[in-house]
């Protein structure tokens, strides 16, 4: 059962405030509560009824006697986004179930796919909750992104049973008296929540992980032609052409002594005869990865070394750098290298991703990778590298905007929660892993620090002889203990890079932990 929430009246500092909240929402008219029967079936009163009729009044109109809505996901995981309260504060008083986006939409991916095909950042890594907070670190710290909250109140006021929702159902108010969004700043409210001072978790990491070609972030811009015959082959479900495969061209031009041509699948027979093919796990994350986003993933990258291909040509002494274009002369991706800044980077030709041809939607039949930086490096559909006498620096430079200097995730070390949901229901008593990736862009994650004292205490847990050019795939296993019964625990994550950089704003979950497992509720 999914509890869309409806407009409702307001109760604000114990007195009854319903007309003046009603006059200041535009567009949010309240709904009068349900009404128990005012009987029993023998026609005399019905106390029981009576009592959930007065609470129903007093406190929300959908307020829930049963508690929090526990949902069921396919795997079987349970997922109580509210925790348990002792009064039922949350559910009486809060009404948490009805508010924050994940009151109404399942999956935020999936709602902004289905509403805004172009919305970039909507396709990546699986087994990501997605929150209003990584929207924000987008749409507020990029110009080109525009005014998320003007977007959100547009759409939220349309007069549709679907997005009618009241301004209280996405907002809170502060001390202060403003206004906060709940998702933001809901475990400061919420009762029922265990701090566990110096969290004491066993920590692991690994650099091997891969996911499916399907699960790699891809930034459809639409730049050039060949972007369109991506998007476009993709959305058919267009078979790859194997004659294309066949005839596609690779070309070094620019500041060298002689241009020089090759067949794609000459230099692939070539690099196997010469023992050069080099097969490796790689890890690509987009620069406007917010912070615990899902535009990163790992995949095995097989290809040719761009050093190996550099030597059958005589570079100019004035060369500097590179760039990368596809074959009608158009630049294939955002950014190039400087050709000193390659040692130390994984740089491939690659024509197979998992041991399998590369997909349309990832740059079939070839793609350019440069490991150990941000994805706009990597180009899709490369034919021709051009030395330039230019400067295209391999920095991690990302979206200037006022106060940071950078988005954030392309700044600093980002990591973030997969396959771990909020609200995921566990085993008192019984360990729990949480599971996460971890990426510093160009410079190494040398920690992860992890806290369930809302940052107060920090266990750290050291990452070392990391490989930049791949992701660190972690777990976290925590033990909840059986004498603090039904409680949540919400664990912070954050991670540090070997410049000292440290991830702003810390990425947060909660769990539910029960002595008996409950049952489902919808």
């Amino acid at each position: 059962m999914k509890l869309c929430p409806k407009p409702r009246a307001i109760l604000a500092g114990g007195v009854m405030a319903t007309m003046l909240v009603a006059a200041l929402m535009a567009g949010c008219s309240p709904s009068a509560p349900s009404q128990a029967p005012a009987s029993d079936a023998e026609g005399g009163n019905a106390p029981a009824a009576a009592e959930q009729t007065t609470k129903a009044a007093m406190f929300s109109p959908t307020y829930n006697p049963d508690g929090p809505v526990i949902t069921q996901m396919e795997d079987g995981t349970l997922i109580q986004r509210t925790p348990v309260s002792g009064d039922d504060y949350n559910v009486q008083v809060l009404d948490a179930d009805v508010r924050g986006c994940y009151a109404c939409h399942d999956n935020l991916n999936e709602l902004m796919l289905n509403y805004y095909p172009e919305h970039n950042p909507s396709q990546g890594l699986e087994g990501v909750d997605p929150t209003i907070s990584q929207c924000l670190d987008c749409h507020n710290r990029a110009s080109y992104a525009g005014n998320l909250g003007g977007m959100l109140h547009a759409i939220h006021n349309v007069e549709s049973a679907s997005t009618e929702v009241g301004c209280f159902n996405c907002h809170t108010t502060t001390v202060e008296g403003g206004m906060a969004l709940w998702d933001q700043v809901k475990y400061d409210e919420l009762k029922g929540i265990t701090a566990v001072e110096n969290v004491s978790g066993t920590f692991n990491y690994d650099q091997d992980l891969t996911v499916s070609q399907d699960q790699m972030p891809n930034a459809q811009w639409m730049g050039n032609d060949y972007d369109i015959m991506r998007f476009d082959n993709t959305a058919e479900g267009k078979p790859l052409d194997q004659e294309m495969f066949d005839t596609w061209e690779i070309s070094i031009t620019g500041e060298v002594a002689e241009e020089k041509t090759w067949k794609l699948t000459d230099l692939i027979a070539e690099a196997e005869q010469a023992g050069v093919v080099v097969t490796t796990p790689l890890v690509a994350q987009c620069t406007i990865n917010p912070l615990g986003g899902e535009a990163v993933a790992q995949v095995e990258v097989t290809g040719i070394p761009l050093e190996w291909i550099l030597e059958k040509v005589d570079i100019n002494d004035n060369a500097v750098g590179a760039m990368w274009y596809t074959p009608d002369g158009e630049r294939a991706g955002y950014r190039g290298v400087n050709l000193d800044e390659l040692p130390g980077h994984t740089s491939l030709l690659a024509y197979q991703f998992n041991g399998e041809p590369i997909s349309w939607n990832n740059g079939y039949p070839c793609v350019m990778w440069i490991g150990g930086i941000c994805a706009d490096h990597i180009s899709k559909n490369f034919s021709e590298l051009r030395i330039t006498d230019e400067d295209h620096s391999l920095g991690a430079e990302g979206v200037p905007f006022p106060g940071e200097g950078t988005l954030q995730s392309s700044g600093k070390p980002n990591l973030g929660f997969m396959n771990t949901f909020e609200g995921t229901v566990i085993q008192a008593g019984q360990p729990f892993a949480f599971e996460g990736w971890a990426n510093g862009f160009d410079v190494p994650v040398t920690a992860l620090e992890f806290s369930m004292d809302g940052g107060e205490t920090w266990q750290r847990c050291e990452t070392p002889n990391i490989d930049n050019n791949r992701w660190i795939h972690w777990t976290y296993e925590f033990t909840p203990d059986a004498e603090n019964g039904d409680t949540a625990y919400v664990l912070c994550a954050r991670a540090i890079d070997a410049t000292g950089r440290v991830t702003p704003t810390p990425v947060k979950v909660m769990v539910n932990a029960y002595t008996q497992m409950p049952q489902p509720t919808n």
